[in-house]
């Protein structure tokens, strides 16, 4: 099955920011209404990764201990539109002044599409076997808010769509994280065989006195890590693909070509990002994971400017890179890690 990672382009939203640099890395802010009141209880995160917070009484936030690199800042609220700004260590805002706009009244969806009122019951497994996984990993976690899920089926276009009226809450026993995914849509397309979901994951570690568990999660974490395309692209980033166990097969005419650096479709950039560009489809096999044979994935671009790849294996836009074959089905939110995991 075919896989788009999660992505979401940018909403339009107020927003004003004074730079700063300073040595500690950090963003500082208040969020409003359209009117201009305060609101309290607000998440602000770091997107795909453990950096976060919510917004005080007087909807003031700071966010400290930022990691280097670029990131979509995300703040989410019940009832608005979820803000959406691309950040960079370089550069990152201090004194940010964002304003939600309330989201559209689901009435006015049903005009369009009727919600599935047992939808839940039709469409519950399709549901976490696409979007938290079907491996071992996946038997460990559980989605503990599915009433916050509405589904539509569109029997003439067979398609079946997704969203949520608050964040998605799963408990990853495995990996040991609580993940807060604000889904923004999931949608499949059975005639066409796609699932595409679109969303922005808050990981916190569990917490736990059990040291063996602690050990376990440790464990989990790094088996899901090794051969993912988190550590694909952190590995092509560094131009060390064969040393972590990496080969790429391409086709030119009938010939099949045998590549162990991508160094060549390899463009820095001035941000300390470098840019991915490839015609075609690239086959990708990962030839060191002990309890299993090689695991090949295909990978393919959906974007005429390719992809820009930062140093800890994050890249943009996640909407430029489709996945099939073993990360098609591996890459689920069962085996997803932060991007300031390291092992």
């Amino acid at each position: 099955m075919k896989s788009l990672l999660p992505y979401l382009l940018a909403v339009n939203v107020f927003l004003i920011a004074n730079v700063a640099i300073s040595q500690e890395l950090f963003i500082n802010g208040k969020v409003t209404d359209a009117s201009g009141k305060a609101l309290a209880g607000c998440s602000v995160y770091i997107s795909n990764t453990s950096k976060g917070t919510v917004t005080s009484a007087s909807g003031e936030f700071s966010l400290k201990n930022v990691p280097e690199g670029k990131y979509e800042l995300i703040v989410s609220a019940i009832g608005y539109q979820t803000f959406v700004a691309m950040v960079s260590s370089g550069d990152y805002p201090h004194d940010l002044k964002i304003r939600l706009k309330p989201k559209s009244n689901e009435l006015e969806e049903v005009v369009v599409e009727p919600i599935d009122k047992g939808g839940w019951r039709k469409w519950g497994k399709y549901f976490t076997d696409n979007f938290i996984g079907t491996t071992v990993n996946a038997d460990h976690c559980k989605l503990l808010n599915p009433q916050a899920l509405r589904f539509r089926f569109n029997k003439k276009a067979n398609r079946l769509t997704a969203r949520a009226n608050e964040p998605l809450v799963i408990e990853n026993k495995a990996l040991g994280y609580i993940v807060r995914f604000q889904l923004e849509e999931f949608t499949a397309t059975f005639d066409d065989n796609i699932v595409v979901y679109l969303g922005y994951p808050y990981f916190r570690e569990m917490e736990s006195n059990d040291a063996r568990k602690k050990l376990n999660w440790m464990k989990n974490r790094k088996r899901a890590f090794y051969g993912s395309l988190l550590h694909f692209m952190r590995a092509l980033y560094r131009d060390d693909l064969q040393e972590q166990g990496y080969m790429v097969l391409a086709k030119r005419e009938d010939e099949e070509l045998t590549f162990y650096s991508l160094d060549t479709l390899m463009k820095a950039n001035p941000d300390k990002s470098k840019r991915l560009f490839f015609q075609n489809k690239l086959t990708v096999i990962y030839q060191r994971n002990l309890n299993r044979t090689a695991e090949a994935s295909e990978i393919y671009l959906d974007s005429s400017d390719g992809i820009d790849i930062q140093p800890n294996g994050s890249y943009y836009s996640p909407k430029g890179l489709i996945s099939n074959n073993h990360w098609g089905e591996y890459e689920k939110l069962s085996n997803m890690l932060p991007f300031d995991y390291t092992p």
